[in-house]
């Protein structure tokens, strides 16, 4: 499972991927890939638990999520986060017109 399930295409969303066999030994730990890009700041909690932050994507909509342990063995979340399109207002300034005399 993985939560939240959804994010902005910019990446950056904190995720928390919960299962079973999550490998860390020293330096090797599990890796997350999602649409196929490697998560950043990924961090093996313990034999259930994986945090990461996702990566951007190009396109919105529904993708896979794979954990794969140093041993290659890999298990693949099919459409488990959904990239959604930027959503934040665009702000503009507005010029005020100047005081007459």
């Amino acid at each position: 499972a993985i939560s939240p399930t959804s994010g902005a295409i910019a990446g950056g969303t904190l995720v928390t991927i919960t299962g079973t066999g999550f490998v860390r030994n020293g330096a090797s730990q599990a890796t997350v890939t999602i649409n196929g890009n490697p998560a950043t700041n990924v961090t093996v909690v313990g034999a259930g638990t994986i945090t990461a932050l996702t990566p951007s994507s190009g396109v919105s909509g529904a993708v896979n999520v794979v954990v794969t342990n140093p041993d290659l063995l890999a298990s693949t979340l099919v459409g488990g986060f959904t990239y959604q399109a930027d959503t934040t207002p665009l702000l503009k300034a507005r010029r005020k017109p100047p005081k007459r005399p």
